[in-house]
């Protein structure tokens, strides 16, 4: 939970920025992509990692 968090600041902050509300669209679309991608990844890693947290527990 603490690294969606982290992401989650990170792409806050992203678009906060003054760099980029002076960029054109296409950065722009490019740093969303980067960031989107980051929390997707970040998002799947948790789902893998509770999975494998459930399965410990249903070997005992």
């Amino acid at each position: 939970m603490k690294k969606i968090s982290i992401i989650l600041l990170s792409a806050l902050i992203l678009v906060s920025c003054d760099t980029y509300n002076n960029s054109n669209k296409t950065q722009r679309g490019a740093a969303i992509g980067i960031a989107g991608g980051a929390l997707l990844g970040a998002i799947f890693r948790v789902i893998i990692w509770v999975k494998a947290e459930i399965a410990k527990w249903a070997l005992f």
